[in-house]
């Protein structure tokens, strides 16, 4: 009961607080277990992975239709994140990370990580595809499938 009152008044607050920065969504606290997409061997005369873009992902899934409302452009340092976005009526936010940094590794490695400047919130990846993860609770299926078909 307690976790239940911390959380609705951690989201009130949050959504508080955004508001006054610009209309920014919380990130989601509480998220599935990993899937993670297997990787391929890299090609040694260039890094395809490092030429993706989150505009790429963007424009896959959104073609995908697995995407769909506004789009809201998301605060990726509070999970150590480049960039981040997600859609209004899309459940799940996708950022882009530095595949070196801490953060990152714990994801990869299906640790939980923490929210920067919220004590004591954490959250998982449900799916990490490269340098791309995807975060949500309920996140549906054709969504991580989509996310994970990205190549």
């Amino acid at each position: 009961m307690k976790k239940k009152l911390a959380a609705a008044l951690f989201a009130i607050t949050l959504s508080v607080t955004m508001a006054a920065c610009g209309g920014k969504e919380p990130s989601n606290i509480n998220t599935p277990a990993v899937t993670e997409k297997p990787t391929e061997p890299s090609n040694s005369s260039s890094n395809k992975e490092s030429e993706k873009t989150l505009e790429d992902i963007e424009n896959y899934l959104l073609d995908s239709g697995v995407l769909s409302g506004e789009r809201v452009q998301m605060a990726a340092e509070m999970v150590g994140g480049i960039a981040g976005f997600k859609y209004k009526d899309s459940v799940g936010e996708i950022y882009e990370y530095d595949t070196e940094s801490e953060k990152y590794i714990k994801l990869k490695n299906g640790e939980e990580i923490s929210l920067e400047g919220m004590n004591g919130f954490t959250t998982k990846a449900v799916s990490i595809n490269g340098k791309f993860v995807l975060f949500g609770n309920n996140v549906p299926q054709e969504l991580v499938d989509a996310f994970n078909s990205f190549k």
